[in-house]
């Protein structure tokens, strides 16, 4: 019988999060038992207490630790630890459905946030408000209202090192009550970072307390995978990316009386008014299958 080498638990504590997959999966799992170590910590444990048995294929494990821990059976790769990542992104889709990531993040406002595989919101106009968004289960929320006050928490996120949170501030209301955003601002990095634009189309980047303006056809990398880019029109967009391709990109334009904003999110937890006041979910149903007819 051959007796194979020993490799470290692949579910001990630090394990790198590449080991579920990437650092989306990780994202997902994050600690839903509230073990501050995280998911790992809580398995580690329990697979080192599996008693040595002996296997006619495997043969047993050295020393007495799990009889999974085989050289190779969970290499990069090898079929089991793709199966792994499958079994894990499921895991993660039923922890969104069940409500269990993590929510809050240092600029979050309040703190219940969901998965979203792609999402657009807007508040444009007087102003009107639009969210629509696929969550990790295929179910979507969207709708369309109208709120004619400021939103302290228009969106935000903590899928971003220090937090991502979008505001807008509306002006006076005038005849008929109607108002419009005068300004809208995002504020990432622990609340260091802000870019803003307001209704005279002046833009700004204000970080650790010094403000610089943002003129048209300018660039700036912010630092943190957030950078902000001006157009010759004026037009500001900034981008928040986390490197893993998951990211934020916001659109704020000066549009005559009011300042119009578009957001646009990919693989990123999302909350604020704009998800707060969505539809609930609704889902996409299946195509029924074509069934020939028999002869």
């Amino acid at each position: 019988m051959l007796v194979h080498p020993q490799v470290p638990n692949p579910f001990a504590p630090g394990t790198p999060a590449s080991f579920a997959g990437d650092a989306r999966t990780a994202r997902l799992l994050g600690d839903p038992l509230g073990l501050d170590g995280g998911l790992d910590d809580a398995i580690a444990p329990a697979l080192n207490g599996i008693p040595v048995i002996g296997s006619p294929v495997l043969g047993p494990s050295p020393g007495g630790s799990s009889p999974l821990a085989v050289g190779g059976l969970f290499g990069a790769g090898s079929p089991l630890e793709n199966i792994l990542q499958a079994l894990l992104g499921i895991v993660g889709q039923l922890m969104s459905l069940l409500g269990l990531q993590q929510g809050g993040g240092p600029t979050s406002g309040n703190g219940n946030e969901q998965y979203f595989t792609t999402a657009t919101g807007a508040s444009q106009g007087d102003p009107h408000l639009s969210f629509d968004g696929t969550t990790a289960d295929g179910s979507v929320i969207g709708g369309r209202w109208d709120a004619m006050t400021s939103q302290p928490d228009l969106l935000d996120s903590d899928s971003f090192a220090g937090g991502w949170q979008l505001a807008t501030q509306t002006g006076t209301p005038g005849t008929g009550g109607v108002t419009y955003n005068t300004s809208a601002t995002i504020t990432t990095q622990n609340g260091q970072t802000a870019v803003t634009l307001d209704a005279a189309g002046d833009a700004s980047v204000t970080q650790n307390g010094t403000t610089t303006a943002v003129g048209d056809g300018q660039s700036l990398d912010l630092g943190n995978g957030e950078s902000v880019s001006r157009t010759q029109d004026g037009t500001l967009t900034v981008t928040q990316s986390d490197g893993l391709g998951d990211q934020i990109v916001t659109t704020l334009k000066d549009d005559g009386p009011g300042v119009d904003v578009t957001v646009s999110a990919r693989g990123v937890d999302l909350g604020g008014s704009l998800v707060a006041g969505a539809p609930q979910p609704r889902y996409i149903p299946l195509p029924e299958p074509v069934v020939a007819p028999v002869r």
